[in-house]
């Protein structure tokens, strides 16, 4: 998802003399000082948090990694691209009033790159959601291995790529002079009304309908499994059935928590993309402020996920432990 398409806002500059750009497109400090700390918050969090995920997987042997933890991983990673490429464009952006710095080269590329990431992040959350849902609800016909799985995320990146691809050509740089300097800025050219509804349609379809549809029905379905399985246990044996119980609570709440986060971070902010994307005219100065919060909203997902595997409980919190342990010895 590109950024919204920039506007300068409440500025007004008299013809007496030449100014700087730092005067006409830099906003004060002083009203940057939230954004800056939220926008800290958030990519430190994300990018430390994620970091760590990979940093305990990697540190495993092979064969000691679930398949759930390569899932893992491969969001954790995509949280990271997303955090790296988002959080500080989207600050660096609002601070410039919307100007452009990257080059053109650079509008397209960043842009392509974050939301592939983006598309990747989303359909990473529903290869787990399905995989979950047939180990669980289909676990007579279903045979899960690693190297499947591999191939999963693979074909996760390659598609989410290719599917971004439209935007590599609607994603263009529009640069004009003001008195003695050029400016920037970066933003989407659909060429037609055609093609626009449909790259609005499409995109909404993609990152937000269809993986929104898929996780709420997985994840019912095994949450709907699970408590049944708890409620009228088959063939156990009653003195290990809390054990079962507590482990399959865990996975409830973990499992109900990845979906919650997906739908209530990231589904406002592709709402209000297309709602703004179906207009002809640009963002008024308080939508702008208000997509900004939204986009940090979204970003801070990023965080929330290394806290949801780290406090869900099992190997991977175990994993972390020993990590944590290991590393404060090397001195």
């Amino acid at each position: 998802m590109a950024s919204p398409t920039p506007i300068l806002q409440n500025i007004t500059i008299p013809m007496a003399r030449n100014f700087t750009f730092e005067e006409i497109f830099v906003k004060p400090a002083n009203v940057m000082v939230a954004k800056t700390i939220v926008s800290l918050i958030i990519f430190i969090g994300a990018f430390g948090g994620n970091a760590m995920v990979i940093g305990v997987l990697l540190r495993q042997s092979s064969k000691r990694i679930g398949i759930a933890e390569y899932y893992i991983a491969a969001l954790a990673f995509a949280d990271l691209l997303v955090t790296s490429l988002y959080v500080p464009i989207n600050l660096l952006s609002d601070y410039l009033r919307g100007a452009w710095v990257f080059g053109a080269a650079g509008c397209k590329i960043i842009n392509y790159i974050r939301t592939t990431a983006m598309t990747a992040l989303a359909f990473t959350l529903v290869a787990l959601a399905i995989d979950r849902y047939r180990a669980i609800c289909r676990s007579f016909q279903f045979e899960s291995s690693k190297a499947r799985t591999k191939k999963t995320i693979l074909f996760v990146w390659i598609l989410s790529a290719a599917l971004m691809t439209p935007y590599l050509y609607v994603i263009q740089s529009d640069e004009f002079k003001l008195y003695n300097f050029n400016v920037q800025f970066c933003r989407r050219k659909y060429g037609n009304e055609e093609f626009r509804t449909f790259m609005i349609i499409f995109n909404y379809l993609i990152l937000c309908v269809v993986p929104s549809v898929i996780l709420v029905f997985c994840y019912s379905r095994i949450i709907l499994r699970i408590w049944k399985s708890i409620k009228y246990p088959v063939n156990e044996v009653r003195q290990g059935s809390s054990k079962i119980d507590n482990a399959r609570k865990k996975t409830i709440t973990t499992i109900t928590i990845m979906t919650i986060l997906f739908l209530l971070l990231w589904v406002p902010l592709w709402t209000m993309q297309i709602v703004f994307d179906s207009r002809p005219q640009t963002f008024t100065t308080e939508e702008k402020e208000v997509m900004f919060w939204v986009v940090c909203l979204a970003n801070s997902c990023s965080v929330l996920h290394p806290i949801a595997y780290a406090f869900s409980g099992g190997k991977f919190q175990s994993k972390k432990s020993q990590t944590v342990t290991r590393m404060s010895t090397i001195r």
